[in-house]
């Protein structure tokens, strides 16, 4: 049953977006097990849409910081513990409608 991640994992998440990670790219995104990523330019809004990413039991977040010719950036990614599994059930994420802290605005 997917769920949205706990308060603690949002917590441990904030924390993974100090370190600098490289962003996810076709070739590396296979081998971290990662089925999608998202990237934001503001910190607050990744950790904002995070807690609205549905997830099943073997998946979790996984995010990190990096910087471009821009400047900096956040992305956010679904850890998968099994691609394959994943892959057969259909291979995407659900994202909740609205935002549970303010269920009268909607994430679309």
């Amino acid at each position: 049953m997917k769920k949205t991640a706990t308060s603690q994992q949002l917590q441990a998440l904030a924390k993974e977006l100090n370190n600098e990670q490289p962003l996810p790219n076709r070739k590396n995104t296979e081998q971290l097990q990662i089925s999608c990523s998202h990237v934001f330019r503001e910190r607050e809004k990744l950790l904002g849409f995070a807690k609205n990413i549905m997830l099943d039991d073997d998946e979790s977040l996984i995010a990190g910081h990096a910087r471009d010719s821009v400047g900096d950036l956040w992305w956010l990614g679904v850890h998968i513990a099994d691609l394959e599994r994943w892959r057969a059930k259909g291979g995407f994420h659900h994202i909740a409608m609205q935002d549970p802290e303010v269920p009268e605005n909607s994430m679309l």
